[in-house]
């Protein structure tokens, strides 16, 4: 429930996506995007999800500072397959 309640907080806020990548960190939004793969059947996240990702994979390596790329690196592999064996 809890949860469920936090993502929706997250993802079906319209006002998330007017923030510019810039303002945002990466590895953090895969950390989020990992919960989704691994929890969630709401139709709307799954997509909202699924085009955060997009967003990141086309900016990553212009935006991501150089210091936050490894660990940047290991949540977006985690975020493709967050439950490991689907």
């Amino acid at each position: 429930m809890y949860l469920r309640w936090s993502l929706g907080a997250i993802y079906h806020e319209e006002r998330y996506t007017e923030r510019t990548l810039v303002d945002r960190v990466a590895y953090k939004e895969f950390g989020t995007l990992m919960g989704v793969g691994c929890c969630d059947e709401d139709y709307y996240i799954i997509t909202r999800a699924a085009s955060i990702m997009a967003m990141w994979e086309k900016n990553m390596k212009k935006l991501v500072p150089e210091d936050q790329k490894p660990i940047t690196m290991v949540m977006y592999c985690a975020a493709l397959l967050p439950t490991g064996i689907k």
